[in-house]
């Protein structure tokens, strides 16, 4: 059948081998990297050798490959030697959903996305064949019957295979005890439509997750009932324990692609949440989200806000679908999500569900042929209230165990001190362990213990590699690949391990409660073991990356898993410099992570494991420059999310900390974040106390930019207070020191020139402000800093908006120009805080062309991002320009309203700077008020 070369990216190596493997049993000679490639050889001959020995190429295609430079010339090589594909020698297969683009778009692919094992060989082997595609058995009839005649299951049309995605959903047991009345309103959820979300509340292993997978197996059956895309995913860590800090990040970023997102990285938080609601509500689509709860606040983290979604971006999605969709979204959680509590019971419907009842508990005890008295059974079911994962786990305890006796639950002992939550549970688990023994059984759930996610199979492999870690690997060392199996299949006939997942074969998986059990047993029982292996672990994701310094979220994601087991080992230092602050920041100014990527979720994560208690406590491992740092990092990110008042708390210890330890320079610094952060909370006069502080300690330090910089946090400040002059002074003084430190640069730029620009749009000098950021943004557009390029392009576009009124109106189309840029900018630098400006400077652009109901969208995006994160003082601007829109509509009874609202707010803050203009505001729509009463009457 000749030589195949296979051509694939790292990350498909897993793919690659199986196609290898297909095409040798069914004849084929395979040449593959991974196989052939000898040690020591040199790359680029061995590719070139095997290209040319090679009679056709195998294109292993993901959104890796696409991205990747080396794999171009591979698979264009063959191309070249078949442009019109009459030969068949370039074979693309795709693997994972992407977008073919160029000359490999032209050419039709072999797809094995979303097919199981078997199907996947066949349409591998008959693809690679060239052979017609004829099917053995006639296809559905793709017309549409009479819409009055009832149609059976059979004569439905088969679900898009494409358009389905649930194996990132953890996999449980096939069978359901009790829950009729959950389904019953689950389906008709579905069918009435009149429900948008439905919560499933309860706490941990009490089958929220098996209640919604036995439903979509339900519904899977009756091809989905209508629906158009069905898509899962699962937040899952390590339950909902106080401090632990997950990200929404890569679920944006990977379900945004999934639903046609051309961008998914671009956008800040709350963009990207609206996003993909519009992107979702396009069609009839089934969300599952499990587990919700490492992303939202536990009781007690933060006053106030218990239950509610901490990531913004999702909070918007959340809040969007549950205001309108076609489709429903269920969710699973520990927590009530008190976002949704003003729609319960309208759109949103949430289950409280209760332990298993009695009857139920005893069918599911006696699934497992559990021998004894009704009653004996009845009283096993109450001991353990009814708590399904725990029935579960007893059930096949005693039938493993004790021959299915329910008199041998008394060999189970109740804990001294049971947890609230899945404590039933647990005791089986101790119960477990003594029968276990030294077993490798007990070591794999032990290293199940060290992670809080799904655990792939080369991780175990790096704990396995050196020598024994005694009680986590010492059973495992020299175990074989039956008795790994063996191991395995009796974890999971004991319903300690989810059973395998077809789609990922590779990797373990179990109950959150089970992780969290063996995890803190080994924590406290043997210390050193854990350290050690965790110790492993970092090294094995330290060095998982193929570059030094990754591009993507999904590249780096190996980085955040290596600094969460960096710092579980002690090595907090390590994780910090040869990670954290290397690699995944590149260093202090780039901030790659958040400035390139805008994964403030990410980031923040992973500055949480450099934390013993969020976000006021870093790690007894740190020195003091590294705690303070590490607080600086923490406020940084929560700042950008818009999770304004938890960021002041960092922000408070870091300055006091430094100013114990006499470091003016990054006393300064804090200083100012605090001064900057309390104006957008609406503190004026606490904004100007922290800026005037910023200034004395960068005087005392010898940093001549940051005592530039701190001149105009301060002018920010009094400019908002209303004391132009004093912030005039300062900012010209500010760019003289710029000068003097860097003579080529005349003007002041970044963000200290906005401010400079933002004074001098007040003091009605727009032609100086096109001229400034004229020449700032060139500088910006050179270093390629995305924020700085979008604040010049905000103050150029606010600028020619003021010379259209005062001259021209043929400007305005200079002005629309720079502020679609400037918020397009601002979306993709993440920052949510700056972003508020730039939608209400255009929304009051488009209100002066009359554009109403454009100006209404940006207002509306500019108040829910103001909200979410407490921004008092745009939530003033909001209220002005918002006065100002109906004003221009003809509804001045609204204007005032709003207008009287901002007034209030800017006395109440100190915000005096647009007092006058409120004012006046004020005073015009009264008249105007007058006015349309008086022509009423006549």
């Amino acid at each position: 059948m000749g030589k195949v070369f296979i051509s694939y990216n790292k990350a498909d190596r897993k793919w690659a081998e199986w196609i290898g493997w297909q095409l040798e049993e069914a004849g084929y000679s395979i040449i593959l990297q991974v196989w052939d490639f000898k040690p020591g050889s040199n790359f680029v001959l061995e590719m070139q050798k095997a290209i040319k020995e090679a009679e056709r190429t195998i294109a292993v295609l993901s959104p890796d490959y696409l991205d990747a430079s080396f794999t171009h010339p591979e698979w264009a090589a063959a191309f070249a030697q078949d442009p019109t594909g009459e030969k068949g020698i370039l074979v693309p297969v795709l693997v994972r959903q992407c977008d073919p683009d160029g000359l490999l778009s032209q050419i039709n692919y072999i797809n094995l996305v979303g097919l199981d094992n078997d199907t996947a060989k066949n349409t591998l082997i008959n693809g690679l064949s060239q052979k017609r595609l004829k099917p053995d058995k006639p296809p559905v009839f793709p017309g549409k019957p009479i819409p009055s005649v009832e149609r059976s299951i059979h004569e439905k049309p088969s679900f898009p295979p494409d358009d389905i995605l649930l194996y990132k959903l953890p996999v449980t047991g096939p069978k359901l005890f009790g829950r009729e009345k959950e389904l019953k309103i689950l389906y008709e959820a579905w069918k009435e439509k009149k429900i948008h979300v439905i919560t499933l509340v309860a706490w941990g292993g009490v089958g929220k997750t098996a209640l919604v997978n036995y439903w979509l197996n339900l519904m899977e059956q009756d091809n989905f009932r209508g629906a158009e895309k069905v898509y899962g995913w699962s937040f899952y860590s390590q339950g909902a324990a106080e401090g632990k800090q997950a990200s929404a990040d890569e679920f944006m970023q990977d379900t945004l692609k999934w639903f046609g997102d051309k961008n998914p990285k671009e956008g800040s938080a709350v963009d990207k949440g609206r996003r993909l609601a519009r992107l979702i509500r396009k069609q009839r689509t089934l969300l599952i989200l499990d587990g919700l709860e490492p992303l939202q606040y536990p009781p007690g983290e933060a006053y106030g806000m218990e239950g509610q979604v901490k990531d913004p971006g999702l909070k918007t999605m959340l809040k969007e679908l549950a205001a309108s969709q076609p489709g429903l979204c269920v969710i699973t959680t520990r927590e009530s999500v008190t976002d949704l509590k003003n729609k319960i019971d309208f759109t949103v419907k949430e289950i409280c569900l209760e332990h298993l009842s009695d009857k139920a508990g005893v069918e599911l005890l006696k699934n497992f042929g559990i021998k004894g008295l009704e009653k004996e059974i009845l009283e096993a079911v109450q001991d353990f209230d009814g708590h399904a994962l725990a029935l579960n786990l007893l059930g096949q305890y005693l039938k493993s165990v004790h021959q299915s006796d329910i008199r041998k639950r008394d060999k189970i002992p109740k804990l001294t001190k049971e947890k609230k939550q899945g404590g039933h549970a647990r005791r089986v688990m101790e119960a477990y362990e003594k029968w276990l023994g030294k077993s490798a059984e007990l070591d794999i759930l032990r290293i199940m213990g060290l992670f809080d996610r799904p655990v792939e199979i080369g991780a175990i492999n790096a704990l396995k590699a050196k020598r024994p870690i005694p009680g986590v690997t010492k059973k495992l060392k020299k175990i074989s690949i039956e008795d790994w199996q063996y191991a395995l299949n009796n974890l999971r006939d004991a319903n300690l391990l989810a059973k395998e997942n077809p789609k990922k074969p590779d990797v373990l998986d179990c109950h959150p409660l089970i992780r969290e059990h063996f995890g803190e047993k080994l924590q406290n029982e043997n210390p050193k073991g854990w350290k050690e292996a965790h110790k492993r672990l970092y090294h094995y994701y330290k060095e998982l990356p193929e570059k030094e310094l990754p591009d993507t979220l999904q590249e780096m994601e190996p980085l955040f898993a290596a600094i969460a087991h960096g710092c579980q080992a002690g090595l907090h230092r390590e994780a910090l410099y040869d990670v954290y602050y290397s690699r995944t920041q590149r260093d202090s100014n780039t901030k790659y992570c958040c400035s390139n990527l805008g994964a403030f979720g990410s980031d923040l994560a992973s500055v949480s494991h450099f934390f013993e208690k969020p976000w006021s406590q870093p790690a007894a491992g740190l020195n003091d420059y590294e705690k303070g740092a590490a607080l600086n990092w923490a406020s940084f990110s929560l700042r950008a999310l818009g999770r304004l008042n938890e960021a002041l708390r960092p922000m408070k210890v870091s300055m006091e900390v430094a100013i114990q330890q006499k470091e003016w320079l990054s006393s300064a610094k804090a200083a100012g974040n605090l001064s900057e952060l309390a104006l957008t909370l609406g503190q004026v006069e606490k904004a100007v106390e922290y800026a005037r502080q910023c200034v004395t300690y960068s005087d005392r330090s010898d940093d001549e930019f940051r005592q530039m910089a701190t001149r105009t946090i301060l002018a920010d400040a009094l400019h908002h207070s209303g004391q132009l002059e004093d912030a005039e002074k300062l900012l010209i003084e500010a760019e003289e020191m710029q000068k003097k430190r860097q003579p080529e640069y005349s003007y002041l730029y970044s963000l200290w020139g906005f401010r400079f620009c933002d004074l001098l749009l007040a003091q009605g000098k727009y032609q100086e402000v096109i001229e400034r950021s004229g020449q700032t943004l060139k500088w910006a557009k050179h270093v390629k800093w995305l924020l700085d390029i979008a604040l010049d392009q905000l103050s150029l576009g606010r600028a020619w908006m003021i010379k259209a009124q005062k001259e021209k109106k043929e400007y305005f189309t200079q002005a629309n120009d720079y502020l679609d840029q400037a918020v397009a900018g601002l979306r993709k630098a993440g920052y949510q805080y700056y972003l508020v400006i730039g939608l209400l400077d255009r929304a009051a652009f488009y209100r002066l062309q009359k554009d109403f109901s454009k100006a209404r969208d940006d207002l509306n995006e500019a108040l829910e991002i103001a909200e979410l994160g407490s921004m008092k003082l745009y939530l003033a601007d909001y209220h002005l320009e918002a006065g100002k829109l109906y004003e221009a509509e003809g509804n001045a009874e609204e204007a005032l309203h709003h207008f009287q609202t901002a007034k209030e707010m800017m006395e109440k803050m100190g915000y005096k700077r647009k007092l006058k203009e409120v004012n006046l505001c004020l005073s015009g729509a009264a008249k105007a008020r007058e006015e349309t009463r008086r022509k009423k009457y006549r």
